[in-house]
């Protein structure tokens, strides 16, 4: 009975287990299949990276110089015309509060100075908008409204001039006032004048 019941004992494993203890779970070789797919995934885009480092590249078309049209007016202005570049002038003399006020001017450029701009002195010059001022400090509202049309009238042509030379330049022109009066006399005899009131006089 003793060597019969070894003899079980040896042979109940193979005879009583399934085929399934040796099968492994599915989740095994679809992590397999996973992996190899994603490492031809990784060695197609390190091919096609490879291929693409290989490949010449476009030279960069070199810049184009602007044209004379184009260009800013500074660069005109100095340029192409030594008539229009500014040079700082000692002031005309004779008239402190005038040139007093010229130097106040917000954003003057050459506060102290005159500019010489085009065969002519001008009270100041803004350079960050290219303007060019002529500053009036005359007590205008004393006189009668006819003497300021008067007054105005005889000043007017001098103004044209200047901003004719001025936009010939490239620069703009405005005309500084001490007051509303003067500006619309002014107005009425000349809308393309820009004339502003001085606050700062």
């Amino acid at each position: 009975m003793g060597p019969l019941l070894a003899v079980l004992v040896l042979l109940y494993p193979s005879s009583t287990t399934g085929p399934e203890i040796d099968r492994r779970p599915p989740w095994v070789d679809a992590q397999r299949e996973f992996e190899a797919r994603l490492q031809d995934v990784s060695e197609s885009s390190r091919q096609l990276m490879v291929e693409l480092e290989a490949q010449p590249r476009p030279a960069k078309a070199a810049a184009r110089a602007p044209s004379p049209q184009k260009q800013p007016a500074s660069v005109l202005v100095e340029e192409d015309d030594p008539r229009c570049k500014p040079v700082p002038v000692k002031h005309l003399g004779g008239n402190d509060p005038h040139n007093k006020c010229a130097d106040l001017m917000p954003n003057n450029s050459f506060s102290g100075w005159d500019v010489f701009v085009n065969g002519k002195n001008f009270d100041a010059l803004q350079l960050a908008t290219l303007t060019l001022w002529d500053v009036k400090t005359d007590d205008f509202d004393k006189h009668s409204s006819r003497s300021q049309d008067f007054l105005a009238r005889v000043k007017l042509p001098e103004l044209q001039r200047e901003d004719r030379l001025a936009r010939q330049c490239g620069y703009n022109f405005i005309v500084g006032v001490k007051s509303a009066a003067h500006k619309a006399v002014l107005f009425k005899l000349d809308r393309t004048l820009k004339v502003v009131v001085m606050d700062w006089c």
